[in-house]
């Protein structure tokens, strides 16, 4: 990592692989503007659903505890 940037060079061939395979964008397209963000991986997408129940079955600002 140089900078808060990972060197993508420096990845192996298995470690793009195992990245890819808990990123479900990955296998969909390829995507070259995601303008400073990236395709969230599975436990991202999992904690941002699970919030999103929280807040539906509660006030929403209590879901943010």
């Amino acid at each position: 990592m140089i900078g808060g940037v990972v060197d993508v060079a420096a990845l192996t061939v298995d470690e793009i692989e195992a990245a890819r395979a808990v990123t479900p964008g990955c296998g969909e397209a390829i995507q070259l503007n995601l303008a400073g963000s990236s395709m969230p991986p599975l436990t991202v997408r999992d904690a941002q659903i699970g919030h999103l129940r929280a807040e539906a079955n509660s006030v929403a600002f209590l879901a943010a505890a």
